[in-house]
């Protein structure tokens, strides 16, 4: 049970996990807890779940504090491996990570892993999944940014068209748009074709792929068919 001596300093915390209302409280919920009232930050450990308007967070550990320039809310967490998973109206991301940290005024989760997987999925059923070695996922402007040796991806489109594969050293995908922006040694390939470029743009919604100049790639673009 907790103590009076526990449950005060928890209570304190309420205000940097909560935001505007309830619907946007943060819950955190575990097998323990402990409070550190020296540097005022409370661990959680075993079958730590954070959950969030849409946003669920499972982790072996999880530390909770406050910026010490903005005061805003940080939540580090860790796991073999942690995951996480982000439902929206049209599209849900869910992956794994071995660390996380997720700020919340701002929204922002950081993800490490070796590697950190991902799928994102749509309500027509169509999937984008990949890996990378680090990921910034900005939740407010569904926005996923990704660098890696390489990043690597697979689009499954619905339908009879055959997947799109790629790898790029790193990757900028905007969700809403639904576009893919591919940087750094960029490689596509659909059913023995081959797109390679210093930056190719992949609009998943069209359908339709870009490098070179109209791409504001660097270098020329290189590319391999089979006409047979």
């Amino acid at each position: 049970m907790f103590s009076s001596r526990l449950i005060a300093p928890l209570l304190l915390l309420i205000p940097l996990l909560s935001v505007a209302n309830e619907k946007n409280a943060v819950r955190v919920e575990a097998d323990n807890v402990v409070h550190d009232e020296a540097t005022g930050r409370i661990t959680y450990t075993g079958n730590v779940i954070v959950t969030r308007e849409g946003m669920e967070l499972l982790s072996d550990n999880l530390v909770i504090r406050r910026d010490d320039e903005t005061g805003e809310g940080i939540i580090t967490a860790s796991g073999e491996p942690l995951k996480f998973t982000n439902s929206g109206e049209e599209q849900t991301i869910r992956g794994d990570a071995s660390t996380a940290i997720y700020r919340v005024d701002s929204r922002q989760l950081e993800l490490q892993g070796s590697p950190m997987n991902f799928e994102s999925v749509n309500t027509q059923g169509e999937k984008l999944q990949g890996s990378a070695t680090e990921a910034h996922y900005d939740m407010t402007s569904s926005r996923l940014q990704m660098s890696g040796s390489p990043v690597r991806f697979i689009q499954t489109p619905t339908g009879d068209e055959k997947p799109i594969t790629g790898t790029s050293t790193n990757a900028d995908y905007d969700m809403e748009r639904k576009l893919l922006v591919l940087s750094g040694n960029a490689i596509l390939r659909q059913e023995g074709n081959t797109v390679r470029n210093d930056r190719i743009v992949f609009n998943l919604k069209e359908s339709v792929i870009t490098a070179g100049a109209r791409a504001n790639a660097k270098e020329r673009v290189e590319t391999l068919l089979e006409l047979e």
